[in-house]
């Protein structure tokens, strides 16, 4: 689809028209966005521009209209520029691009300035900023850039002045959006990487039980939350003390209904007040 404004306009207002399904993408030559029920059409694609071409996937066929005053009257707001975030990032060196939807695990909550990089080796190809979800689960809407679909991309997150990388390699495919917003591409820093290491669980990845153990905060409290991977709350407790006391939960695999929870990911996040520690949680 092409944009017939006069200016840019905010990508909800100009697809108002349209009743998408979630999972439904439209994705520019440098960012994308995905439709959410509840936070709408989401990603780094926020504004459509003029003159430029989009590629939209809708669940089902509909008629796109443009709202009329949007046309006349629209917004000097842009979306992120990659080169501000990455100067060394050169896009129109590729004919193909790939959208990512990623989860970042391990990071600090208070980390929301974080800027991820993706890399074919030492040629940089995709920058994103962070975006905190409504259950606080640090996304990245990412687009990465190359010509073969042969190519293993691996990643480093940047936050506070510092570079952590991760270990995972993920093939670079222009076919698909890589992720969605219920189920994003895990990243995981892991404990050696994770900063206020205040919390840990023992063992990871667990069977049948894992020991949770943390530090009580200056308030003398803190919280144990674990998450699925679509952010549906499965485990919320409550701990009280005296500060700076050292915790140790033994969690037997139940979720509040007390339905054993099955195979799969999970993110672990603890809070006391002070700092906050997220990591990937793995049942067997």
């Amino acid at each position: 689809i092409s944009f017939l404004g006069q200016d840019n306009m905010e990508v909800n207002e100009a697809l108002a028209s349209l009743q998408p399904q979630a999972g439904d993408v439209i994705k520019g030559q440098y960012a994308f966005a995905i439709y959410d029920p509840v936070l709408k059409w989401v990603g780094n694609l926020e504004f459509l521009q003029p003159g430029e071409g989009y590629l939209i996937k809708i669940s089902t066929d509909q008629q796109l209209i443009y709202p009329a005053s949007g046309l006349i009257t629209g917004t000097r707001s842009e979306n992120h520029s990659l080169q501000k975030l990455a100067a060394d990032l050169n896009p129109h060196k590729y004919e193909e691009n790939m959208p990512m939807v990623i989860q970042v695990v391990g990071l600090p909550l208070e980390a929301k300035d974080a800027v991820l990089k993706s890399y074919a080796k030492d040629e940089i190809r995709g920058v994103a900023k962070s975006f905190t979800d409504e259950q606080n689960r640090m996304l990245f809407f990412m687009t990465n850039f190359g010509d073969q679909n042969t190519e293993k991309l691996h990643f480093a997150i940047e936050h506070n002045g510092e570079t952590s990388e991760f270990d995972e390699l993920i093939p670079f495919s222009s076919e698909k959006v890589s992720g969605s917003f219920e189920n994003p591409v895990v990243l995981n820093l892991g404990e050696a990487e994770s900063g206020e290491l205040f919390g840990y669980s023992y063992p990871n990845p667990f069977s049948d039980e894992v020991n949770i153990s943390f530090a009580i905060g200056q308030q003398g409290r803190a919280t144990v939350k674990v998450f699925a991977m679509d952010g549906k709350l499965i485990l919320d407790r409550d701990f009280t003390g005296n500060a700076n006391e050292s915790m140790k939960f033994l969690w037997d695999g139940k979720s509040e209904s007390g339905n054993v929870i099955s195979s799969g990911n999970y993110v672990l996040q603890i809070e006391n007040g002070d700092v906050s520690h997220q990591e990937l949680l793995v049942k067997e």
